[in-house]
C-alpha cells in the first residue's frame, strides 16, 4: 500500500486561510464588538436588577456571537 506524505510550508497555509476582504473584516469587527459591548452592558444591568439567572444565562447567545464575530476578523476567515 502507498503512502502519501502532504507537506505544507506556512506560506501555503497563509494564503489558504484568508477567504474574507478588509471590508468584510471591518464589518466583522464592528459588528462583533457593538454586539459584545450590548450583551456585556446587558449583563451587568440584568445583574444589577436582580433579574433571575435564565434571563443572565440568555445573554450568552450574543455574546457568543460578538466573540466568533471578532475572532473570524482576526483570524481572516
Amino acid at each position: 500500500m502507498a503512502t502519501v506524505t502532504i507537506e505544507a510550508t506556512a506560506h501555503q497555509a497563509d494564503v489558504c486561510a484568508v477567504n474574507i476582504g478588509p471590508k468584510q473584516r471591518r464589518m466583522r469587527e464592528i459588528f462583533g464588538s457593538v454586539t459584545l459591548a450590548l450583551s456585556v452592558g446587558l449583563t451587568v444591568a440584568l445583574s444589577a436588577w436582580d433579574v433571575s439567572w435564565p434571563w443572565r444565562l440568555a445573554t450568552f447567545l450574543p455574546f457568543y456571537v460578538g466573540v466568533i464575530g471578532l475572532l473570524q476578523a482576526r483570524k481572516k476567515t
